[in-house]
């Protein structure tokens, strides 16, 4: 992924968009932010996954719920995985 960030940022030429020279020379920091910003993010997807699957595997239908209740709970926890990226 390093890579291909670093392949945006190159293939760019700033001067074509009116930055500075120096500006341009913090280049280099953009793509480590960049990178640090998805890091983050990705942790926070995963930690999201394992609440839903963690839901998922302590869903139990109670004496209380319908079967149209309990399917509601199962369809709320696959879209939002597949929202997340992540298809049950």
């Amino acid at each position: 992924m390093e890579y291909a960030y670093r392949r945006i940022i190159v293939s760019i030429d700033p001067r074509r968009f009116g930055f500075t020279n120096r500006e341009v020379e913090n280049r280099e920091g953009d793509v480590e932010e960049i990178k640090t910003r998805n890091l983050g993010a990705d942790r926070v997807r995963e930690a999201r996954l394992q609440t839903l699957i963690t839901e998922f595997e302590n869903l139990k239908m109670s004496d209380n719920d319908t079967i149209d209740t309990y399917a509601a709970k199962l369809s709320g926890i696959a879209s939002n995985s597949a929202t997340l990226g992540e298809v049950m």
